[in-house]
């Protein structure tokens, strides 16, 4: 056994003990990776860059405010405007698509194929496993979110880890007795 970021242990493929009170099934394609990311970075990334664009309108309000009072160039403070923008723009759509592209193809790229996880949930922990055998626990007490979208239920989980749930995907049980679980914790 080995600890990885403090959040879960990864062990060996082996029989975990006892029955799953509910088990999910996924293959995720680009597109179910992609609604699962923006579930998980949309909400602390958008407010981050919110927080950065407030910044930037204060300071551009202060630079306007200083440059009319010394008779400064309007032509600068429009220049000022653009750069804003095309940094907001950056941030907002080029550098998440690029970013979430670059994650799916090492994911495919580490499995060979589509990767394809199962979880399983148990009376105390659930365990994640890939299509190569790894397995990594998680205790429910590592839950942080549970978030929903069209598709899919996201577990974020401590450590910005997230596992994603085809809403489709139960053989064994629903997300009703995952949501009983992890509220017991």
């Amino acid at each position: 056994m080995k600890e990885e970021d403090n959040v879960s242990i990864v062990f060996d493929a082996g029989k975990e003990a006892g029955v799953p009170a509910a088990e999910n099934h996924i293959e995720i394609t680009r597109g179910l990776f992609e609604e699962g990311r923006l579930v998980l970075v949309n909400q602390n990334y958008r407010k981050s860059v919110m927080k950065l664009a407030c910044v930037l309108v204060v300071i551009m309000i202060g630079t306007a405010v200083w440059m009319i009072a010394t008779g400064g160039s309007l032509f600068y403070l429009a220049g000022e405007l653009v750069f804003v923008a095309a940094l907001l723009i950056w941030l907002l759509v080029v550098l998440p698509r690029t970013g979430g592209k670059r994650k799916y193809q090492a994911m495919v790229q580490s499995s060979g194929s589509t990767p394809v996880r199962t979880t399983r949930f148990y009376k105390d922990h659930f365990v994640v496993e890939s299509e190569t055998g790894k397995k990594t626990k998680f205790q429910y007490s590592d839950i942080e979110k549970v978030s929903e979208s069209r598709h899919l239920w996201v577990l974020r989980c401590k450590g910005k880890a997230g596992v994603l749930l085809k809403k489709d995907g139960f053989v064994q049980g629903s997300m009703d007795t995952v949501k009983e679980l992890v509220e017991f914790r």
